[in-house]
């Protein structure tokens, strides 16, 4: 994904980029995570039982909070 960046605008990703990058892709991982729900509340269990993955981390929830791993 980042190779990417630096293909269209000829720069490697700085901070800011990477950081956007990253929080896009858990929550796209967290939207996949969640599949068809019908609720809030369904939506927040399944997301909290899976690792989120990002392109620099990943988030888990252990003890009502979520961690960076």
């Amino acid at each position: 994904m980042l190779n990417k960046f630096q293909e269209i605008y000829a720069k490697p990703a700085g901070l800011i980029e990477i950081l956007a990058l990253d929080a896009m892709k858990v929550g796209a991982d967290a939207l996949s995570a969640s599949g068809e729900v019908s609720s809030r509340d369904e939506f927040d269990s399944k997301v909290k039982e899976k690792v989120l993955k990002g392109v620099t981390t990943s988030w888990s929830f252990k003890e009502g909070v979520w961690l960076k791993d």
